[in-house]
């Protein structure tokens, strides 16, 4: 007989915060048993008929997600077990559980307000889906997986070597999760035969000291999207290269006389850099706006939620870089691949042609070690080599 399966809010298990914890309940024979979802909600983000969190929730997406997978897992078992328990027994044991873990983990990075961590998780949880089926175990993610894996992301995603063996990356952190867990065991590891993939150097483009000269001194109208990504460019190429999502974030307690402070969203370490005169300058219409942040990218202050910050900012990026190849146009530059990075990019060249002091372009970009710097820096190295070739040989 198959078994029913319907997922409930237990109410009675009410937390100090309000929540109450969601799960799936199996019924097979007039028998049932439950199975936890680690997720909880309120009674009002939950719908008792959809069985699914509201779509208000900020989290509404990853939490439904999560428990449609393990829904389905136990309607696919239950075809064929012969109690409740079994179907809970094989949940819990780790078969099936390549996909389950991942939607496990993606709920975790959604709670962390890890959004863009979380993106990446779902990108590869689609393609692991897609090569394997939603029910692929961890027993099945032999090396001979891995390497069918790998040829499916280069042949069917269209992917290059480095974002394969991050995706693979990703793989083998939710693998050792597992076996933390006591899902898995050390015998049944696949990377310890996989051959990762070695890293291909791409070129990272910046932009030369001429060429943001001519973008800073291009004559844009005040308060157009071209002139606001534009002053959003130079801001970053000034601020030590800040990321675009947190000068999105920045608001006017970020500034301290002519310093910059404020929070890395990816990494979450602290940065204080000191502005020059041009940021100083060009800040002074976006100081004087009534706006909840600097710039007006993100017209509601979303500081007591996350998740909706890094949702709003994501989705500006795709805008903001496409109005900053128009200005580039209008500036004479190559505006192909420019995107607001390129003044991460541009701002760590010129430091590393300036000073050449490591140290420092480590602190200033927020680095969390000198050989993340190198690695950085490595692309930028040629210019180098050529000039030191230039010098000697003039």
């Amino acid at each position: 007989m198959a078994a029913t399966v319907k997922t409930i809010l237990r109410k009675d298990k009410i937390r100090a915060d309000g929540t109450c914890p969601v799960y799936v309940r199996i019924t097979v024979n007039r028998r049932r048993k439950l199975i936890g979802t680690k997720i909880y909600v309120s009674a009002a983000d939950w719908n008792p008929e959809k069985q699914r969190v509201r779509r208000g929730h900020d989290l509404s997406d990853s939490y439904n997600q999560r428990i449609i997978e393990i829904e389905n897992m136990a309607k696919n078992e239950g075809l064929t077990a012969s109690s409740a328990d079994a179907v809970k027994r094989f949940l819990e044991k780790g078969k099936g559980r390549v996909v389950s873990d991942m939607e496990e983990y993606i709920v975790e990075l959604a709670e962390r307000s890890q959004e863009w961590e979380r993106r990446k998780y779902i990108v590869l949880r689609n393609k692991i889906v897609e090569c394997f089926g939603p029910s692929v175990t961890w027993e099945h993610l032999d090396y001979r997986a891995l390497n069918k894996l790998e040829k499916h992301m280069r042949s069917e995603c269209g992917n290059a070597n480095n974002t394969i063996r991050n995706e693979m990356k990703r793989l083998r952190r939710l693998f050792n999760r597992a076996l933390a867990a006591g899902d898995v065991r050390f015998d049944q590891d696949p990377f310890l035969a996989y051959k990762s993939l070695k890293q291909t150097q791409t070129e990272k483009r910046h932009l030369s000291k001429e060429e943001i000269r001519a973008l800073s001194e291009l004559e844009l109208d005040r308060g157009s999207a071209v002139r606001i990504a534009r002053d959003a460019f130079m801001f970053s190429y000034y601020g030590s290269g800040i990321r675009f999502g947190d000068l999105c974030a920045l608001k006017q307690e970020n500034l301290v006389g002519v310093r910059l402070i404020y929070r890395m969203m990816k990494t979450d370490r602290s940065v204080t850099v000191t502005l020059p005169v041009e940021a100083i300058e060009l800040l002074g219409p976006y100081v004087a706006a009534s706006g909840p942040y600097l710039f007006p990218f993100v017209k509601v202050d979303c500081k007591s939620d996350s998740v909706l910050l890094r949702k709003r900012i994501s989705s500006q990026n795709v805008i903001v870089n496409r109005n900053l190849k128009k200005a580039a146009l209008l500036a004479g530059i190559n505006a192909e691949g420019l995107s607001m990075h390129i003044a991460r990019h541009s701002f760590a060249d010129m430091a590393r042609r300036d000073s050449g002091d490591l140290h420092a372009i480590s602190k200033a970009l927020g680095h969390a070690d000198l050989k993340t710097t190198e690695i950085y820096l490595e692309n930028f190295d040629q210019d180098a080599a050529d000039k030191l070739s230039s010098d000697l040989w003039s």
